[in-house]
């Protein structure tokens, strides 16, 4: 019986840890995902869509929770792939417009 009542409080810390840790994931995942729904024009419904079912099919899968890592990872690239292809547009346009002036006034 004492062994039960050990392996009952032994979960429960378990949890107790994950759950922390999940919410503590939530400060730095949600401005990634937002990010990234404002760059790609993606509907955020379907970024969390696919969140949900990776973290249920994996957990599931491999009996572990799921580091959320890799999730920031491919939203950063997103990110900074995105904003440099913008930056480089907007220099190339600038450029343009500049050529075109110093060429009409020279």
């Amino acid at each position: 019986m004492q062994s039960f009542d050990h392996a009952k409080k032994f979960s429960f810390k378990v949890f107790l840890k994950e759950l922390a840790g999940s919410i503590g994931d939530y400060g730095t995942i949600l401005p990634i995902v937002f990010g990234v729904a404002v760059v790609t024009n993606v509907n955020l419904a379907h970024i969390l869509l696919f969140f949900s079912l990776w973290y249920i099919i994996s957990g599931l899968y491999f009996r572990l929770p799921v580091p959320i890592e890799p999730m920031k990872a491919i939203g950063a690239i997103v990110i900074a792939i995105l904003s440099v292809l913008i930056n480089f547009i907007i220099a190339f346009i600038i450029g343009m417009v500049l050529y075109y002036l110093l060429r009409k006034v020279l």
